[in-house]
């Protein structure tokens, strides 16, 4: 999830750091008794939605044109090859090149992490929408024409969230105290019922991104300004993992961490030899242009899809030899 530089955050931080460190772990033991069904959108799967696909749903429509901006996330949610963006203006999906929009529930999801079954968010509820605001923490395995509530409804809304894509692993920065959770970075492990706070010791300054490993529970990564800093003890102890560079974004697959500097340099890492560095070609995207969001297939490991902070969306699927401009300023 990416993080805005806000002095919110930062004190969200200091409070962990300085004054938060000496208290219990919450935990949350009603919490499964408080998941509301949604008014407005059941939770019941089926094991076609956890398949789902949007070039075979009659809630996606294929679009030609549209403008996205304020985008949220960026993900490979479900196994179908689909990207899956996150946007003040609701979700649109590319597959093949062909994007597609939902019909309704134009949420503006935040913290917006995609899984193999779907994605996790927060945020608040579209246009003429009868969810609360704010949504709290859902999760979808149909691309949200449904939401499953996990909490915190109508209480909290998630900037700065991340879940892992295969063990659904979720952590995330919790900014104002509510009926659970005090100020801190908290992690679960069984979709919201309980919760724990991670100590955060050796944390940089700056930190601008919260990024989980796929399958591993207890990896969690933080981009700064020095790079890249990861913890093995779900956030209890961050170590610098990379050399010292201002790092924009990044993302972990399951064997490396990719990540993207301020310079316009995309790097590959091995998360077992820290020696074994891969530096990506990348298109032409200007001088004055930084990557803000990627994301590398889980089932193409030869393709990664990045959004700039001008609202760019490129695509390889040839491990960067050639890429594809999917968006021009936000625009198709």
């Amino acid at each position: 999830m990416k993080m805005k530089w806000t002095a919110a955050l930062l004190l969200a931080v200091l409070l962990v750091v300085t004054g938060c460190g000496n208290q219990d772990q919450a935990t949350n033991e009603e919490a499964s008794d408080k998941k509301e069904n949604n008014t407005e959108e059941s939770v019941e799967h089926t094991e076609s939605e956890t398949n789902f696909a949007v070039d075979q749903s009659d809630y996606y429509k294929m679009v030609d044109e549209f403008q996205v901006d304020h985008i949220h996330g960026l993900g490979y949610a479900g196994s179908d090859n689909t990207v899956f963006i996150a946007s003040h203006g609701g979700l649109v999906a590319v597959k093949d090149e062909q994007w597609y929009r939902p019909k309704d529930n134009q949420h503006d999801f935040m913290g917006f992490s995609a899984t193999e079954n779907g994605f996790y968010s927060s945020g608040h509820p579209g246009e003429g929408s009868d969810l609360p605001n704010p949504i709290g923490l859902v999760k979808s395995t149909n691309g949200g024409e449904r939401l499953e509530k996990l909490g915190f409804t109508g209480q909290s809304d998630f900037h700065y969230m991340t879940v892992g894509y295969k063990s659904r692993a979720i952590y995330l920065f919790n900014e104002h105290p509510n009926d659970q959770l005090d100020v801190g970075m908290y992690y679960s492990m069984n979709d919201g019922a309980d919760w724990k706070k991670s100590e955060l010791k050796g944390l940089p300054q700056n930190v601008a991104f919260l990024f989980a490993h796929p399958s591993d529970k207890s990896m969690i990564g933080l981009t700064s300004n020095d790079g890249v800093y990861v913890s093995t003890d779900n956030g209890d102890n961050f170590e610098r993992f990379t050399k010292s560079a201002i790092v924009m974004a990044a993302h972990f697959s399951e064997k490396s961490l990719f990540y993207a500097t301020a310079q316009g340099k995309l790097y590959e890492q091995s998360l077992s030899d820290k020696s074994d560095l891969k530096e990506w070609k990348l298109p032409e995207i200007g001088k004055e242009e930084t990557i803000s969001f990627l994301a590398q297939n889980p089932q193409k490991k030869d393709e990664i899809t990045f959004i700039t902070a001008k609202n760019n969306v490129f695509q390889t699927t040839d491990g960067g030899e050639t890429w594809t401009q999917l968006t021009k300023e936000g625009g198709v």
